[in-house]
């Protein structure tokens, strides 16, 4: 019932998801982004995984601002 949270936390335990959970996460982006009204993104480079990266960077199509620290600032389009 909450694709997106439920596959942030699933990539966030290292764990893979499957097409169908990528797909329904995908299509309830908008409205995640919407209605938590998010704004900005931020992750530790060292300590996020390359597939929870590029998953938020392709479902809440995120644009870089900016990046300093090992850190890196994202905002949703």
């Amino acid at each position: 019932h909450l694709p997106v949270m439920s596959a942030l936390m699933q990539l966030s335990e290292g764990k893979a998801l499957e097409a169908w959970q990528y797909e329904a996460a995908a299509k309830n982006a908008d409205a995640f982004v919407e209605r938590s009204s998010l704004g900005y993104v931020v992750w530790r480079n060292e300590v996020i995984t390359p597939e929870l990266r590029a998953f938020a960077i392709s479902v809440f199509r995120l644009t870089k601002v900016m990046e300093a620290d090992g850190y890196e600032l994202y905002a949703p389009r």
